[in-house]
């Protein structure tokens, strides 16, 4: 949402979350905030890891784009073991954080399927010589797979 702040003008994008639909939402965290120009109309899009929002200059609106940071998790899990993989986007590494005792494959994919890396309980891996672009990264664990999509800088 976007709120103008009374004592110093100047407008912000803010996002308040909260874990249940019956819990009370956080206190707001800044994402975007500018003394001089006004964001306004902040938009995500579908999967939730680009922004859009428009700023006035002078007599015109820009559109600014900005990158998710937070982490993305396997949260399907049944046994609420999440293996956490950051930053996505990410330029040289993919980090896992493993809740998880049990042992995981990853594996990263291009966007035509053929595997590019496999590693076993991986604390991350080297995506540092790979081109710019979408890739398929698929967590293997007992039983279950989890697909999530990685975006190279």
């Amino acid at each position: 949402y976007t709120r103008i702040l009374i004592s110093n003008p100047q407008t912000e994008i803010c996002v308040s979350v909260r874990t249940a639909v019956t819990d009370p939402f956080s206190l707001p965290s800044v994402i975007v905030n500018a003394p001089s120009l006004t964001p306004e109309a902040a938009t995500l899009t579908t999967d939730k890891n680009l922004m859009y929002y428009h700023k006035k200059n002078g007599s015109l609106y820009k559109i600014f784009m900005r990158y998710r940071n937070n982490p993305t998790n396997t949260g399907e899990m049944r046994d609420k073991k999440e293996i956490n993989v950051f930053p996505n986007p990410s330029s040289d590494y993919i980090y896992f954080n493993s809740q998880a005792k049990e042992k995981f494959t990853a594996e990263l994919y291009n966007i035509t399927g053929m595997i590019l890396k496999t590693s076993v309980n991986p604390k991350q891996l080297d995506i540092s010589d790979m081109s710019s672009g979408v890739y398929i990264l698929k967590i293997i664990k007992d039983e279950n797979i989890y697909v999530k999509k990685i975006i190279k800088k």
